[in-house]
């Protein structure tokens, strides 16, 4: 789509921009905004919107509609990814506390296996002095 259907007359009948030379001679575009950079610092440069070709106020108002449903149109999807990430963060959170329990379940788990460890080898050294004791004694029954 080309700009001639937008607007009626000539692109180079069109206004330019007022220019003011800035530092080291380049062309700065004059904007009519006030020291905080909103809105327009006199009346007149308000007034400057209001005095557009009728139909290039049309074609701006065109413009706008399209550019403003583009956006919403990208946007609309957000919302619903941001609540599904949100709760595919609450499942991950729900499992992480779930694994971290069982991470400290085990650790006490290995604490007793090493005194486990220590009892049965204990208890395997009793038991061979037991039979030791038992085929003495029957030893010297005979």
């Amino acid at each position: 789509m080309s700009l001639e259907t937008f607007w009626p007359q000539s692109i180079d009948n069109m206004g330019k921009p007022r220019r003011h030379r800035g530092k080291n001679d380049a062309a700065v575009v004059n904007c009519d905004l006030n020291q905080d950079g909103e809105g327009p610092s006199s009346p007149d440069a308000g007034r400057a919107a209001a005095d557009l070709d009728p139909a290039m106020a049309k074609a701006f108002e065109i413009m706008m509609g399209n550019i403003t449903k583009v956006i919403e149109n990208k946007l609309s999807p957000l919302p619903e990814t941001v609540r599904q990430h949100t709760e595919d963060i609450n499942i991950i959170i729900t499992r992480l506390h779930e694994a971290e329990a069982r991470i400290l379940a085990l650790d006490s788990v290995l604490a007793y296996e090493a005194r486990i460890g220590a009892l049965e080898k204990q208890a395997s050294l009793l038991s061979e002095r037991a039979d030791m004791n038992k085929n003495y004694s029957r030893h010297l029954n005979i």
